[in-house]
């Protein structure tokens, strides 16, 4: 399998979000502007886009907006949310926001690992193990993950495998 395109962390949301903090752009301005500039870098398509997040809630709280707006600019592209960590209600919770964030019509999938919360750390050969899985089993043209510079420790590992693994 090939590497992606490009891994587009929310580093390029939080430089957004630092902008609407700082009055040089509102939240709606930096969402089409992060979405026009995919939509140039994918000028040929997007068709796959792999989301990784630590815990439930990570996607669509760390991106959800860029989500929605990439599958309304790339109607024909595949969404596939992997979480690393959840409990039975967390993991319900997660399918029901993907659910609702696509709709109808769009492609997605939504995969939960059973990591303890919290440990990532302690057991990074077996998250990494699940991660070079996924590289064999996926082809994504875009991810989206945690910012490196993330304090929590869990975001952070699963930043640095993202990297790790499907850098090219």
């Amino acid at each position: 399998a090939s590497a992606p395109h490009a891994v587009l962390p929310p580093i390029a949301l939080g430089v957004s979000a630092d902008m609407v903090v700082e009055g040089v752009a509102g939240p709606i301005d930096v969402l089409v502007l992060l979405a026009a500039a995919m939509a140039v870098v994918f000028a040929d398509g997007l068709r796959r886009v792999l989301c990784l997040g630590a815990h439930c809630d990570d996607v669509e709280i760390g991106c959800g907006g860029t989500l929605a707006e990439l599958g309304r600019r790339f109607p024909g592209a595949r969404f596939q949310w992997v979480v690393l960590s959840a409990d039975d209600d967390r993991e319900r919770e997660t399918r029901e926001a993907a659910a609702r964030l696509h709709g109808p019509g769009t492609s997605y999938a939504v995969e939960v690992a059973r990591f303890r919360g919290s440990y990532f750390p302690f057991c990074g050969g077996e998250i990494k193990d699940y991660f070079e899985s996924l590289k064999a089993r996926s082809n994504p043209d875009l991810i989206l993950t945690h910012r490196l510079e993330d304090r929590h420790q869990d975001h952070r590992v699963v930043a640095e495998l993202t990297w790790n693994t499907f850098r090219r």
